[in-house]
């Protein structure tokens, strides 16, 4: 097993086709999000493994070399999950083709994990106008450098939280990506951001306060996203859990329409 360095993971590129609709690995690719990728093969990789620093795993490529796949258990296990529950990660999300789908006996511990069915959104046209919606206590705020500066929101740290878990910097968001809040006397109640970022692909992740939840602010805050992609020629994307109501409500409820679900499967720590 190799680990490569940045200036080499678009070695890795072409392997990555099934598992391409995730934008993470071209985002991890182009170096917008933090990351690291494992190969069979310096030189002229055949199998691939990306780990976003965060809960995303991806692995793809041939499913024939096991001495790779056992080094992959190893990096998992004595590598990566500790680095990752030092960080109080709880889990990773282990991405798959189909073609290693019959190793994963010997990818993955077997008795921590337990398969998630995920839903995949395309989206099709805005469907409502925030503008119209926002309650009059309420304001719509984009997510730049002179937000990120208050003192006196509350909740911003979390924002914060958010932006440094998924780039590199907050410059670096609001350089290459986008984001909004949706703020509530003082208090930041939503807010949606792109997490994975490739050219004009834009992955969005959306985290609404847990006590004001209900009352349509992710809607709000993902529908300011949304328009912002609109204007700006960006094509934006949605998955989640298909057990996440409240999620996959919020997508069709803006623009968005089930495109495709797939497994993964989640180890927990």
């Amino acid at each position: 097993m190799y680990k490569l360095n940045q200036y080499e993971y678009k070695k890795v590129e072409d392997i990555f086709k099934e598992l391409a609709f995730n934008i993470v690995i071209k985002s991890v690719i182009d170096g917008n999000t933090p990351g690291e990728i494992y190969v069979d093969n310096k030189d002229n990789p055949k199998t691939a493994l990306v780990w976003d620093m965060m809960s995303e795993l991806l692995v793809e490529g041939e499913s024939n070399n096991d001495e790779f796949n056992k080094e992959i258990n190893r990096l998992l296990i004595e590598e990566l999950k500790p680095r990752a529950a030092k960080r109080y990660i709880p889990c990773f999300d282990f991405y798959y083709s189909k073609e290693l789908e019959n190793k994963l006996h010997v990818l993955l511990p077997q008795e921590n994990c337990i398969r998630i069915d995920r839903s995949v959104y395309k989206f099709e046209k805005l469907k409502i106008d925030w503008r119209d919606l926002i309650p009059e206590d309420c304001n719509m705020a984009i997510i730049d450098k002179k937000l990120l500066e208050r003192t006196d929101l509350k909740h911003i740290d979390g924002v914060k939280g958010w932006i440094n878990s998924f780039w590199h910097s907050e410059d670096d968001l609001i350089s290459k990506g986008i984001g909004y809040c949706l703020i509530k006397d003082g208090i930041v109640v939503s807010w949606c951001l792109s997490v994975f970022v490739s050219d004009k692909n834009f992955e969005f992740g959306l985290e609404t306060v847990e006590q004001y939840r209900g009352n349509s602010y992710g809607k709000l805050t993902a529908a300011a996203c949304m328009e912002y992609c609109t204007h700006n020629n960006i094509i934006p994307f949605w998955q989640c859990n298909k057990d996440n109501i409240p999620s996959n409500k919020v997508a069709e409820s803006i623009g968005f329409e089930k495109d495709f679900q797939y497994y993964l499967e989640n180890f927990r720590f």
